[in-house]
C-alpha cells in the first residue's frame, strides 16, 4: 500500500488492521472454495462429471458471495483512503483480478492439452493484500 497506493502511517495501519480482520473473517469460505476446487478436479479426471458439474455449481455460488464481501471490504476503505488513493487502490485491484483471471485461463489451456491441472494456493484468496507492490 506504501508504494502503490501512497498509503502510510495510522491509514496503513487501519488498512492493515482491516485486511487481517478481514482475512480472518473469511477464511471458512475461502477454504471451503480451495476443497470444492480440489474435489471438483478430483470428480472430474476420474470420469465423474455430474459430481464435477455439482461442485462446480457451488464453487460459483460460493465465489459470488465471497466477491460481494470483498466488495464490501473495498467500499470500507473510503474512510481511510482518499480519492486519489481510492483510485489507484481500484486501479491495482483491477490489474490484479486481470492477473488472476489469466493465470486461470493459462491452467485451463494447460489442462485441456493434457498437461493436468495444477492447484495455487492463491487462487482462492481475495485481490486485496495488505502490502502490496
Amino acid at each position: 500500500m506504501r508504494d502503490s497506493i501512497g498509503v502510510s502511517g495510522g491509514s496503513l495501519q487501519q488498512y492493515t488492521r482491516r485486511y487481517e480482520e478481514y482475512m480472518a473473517a473469511t477464511k471458512p469460505a475461502r477454504d471451503s472454495v480451495r476443497t470444492n476446487l480440489q474435489a471438483m478436479r478430483t470428480a472430474f479426471e476420474s470420469g465423474s462429471r455430474s459430481e464435477a458439474r455439482a461442485r462446480h455449481q457451488a464453487i460459483e455460488r460460493q465465489i459470488k458471495q465471497l466477491a460481494e464481501r470483498d466488495k464490501q471490504f473495498d467500499d470500507g476503505l473510503n474512510d481511510i483512503l482518499s480519492k486519489d488513493q481510492q483510485s489507484r487502490y481500484k486501479q491495482w485491484r483491477e490489474s490484479r483480478e486481470r492477473k488472476t483471471r489469466d493465470r486461470w485461463r493459462h491452467e485451463r489451456r494447460s489442462h485441456q492439452s493434457g498437461e493436468g491441472w495444477t492447484f495455487n494456493q492463491e487462487e482462492t484468496k481475495p485481490a486485496g493484500n495488505p502490502l502490496p507492490a
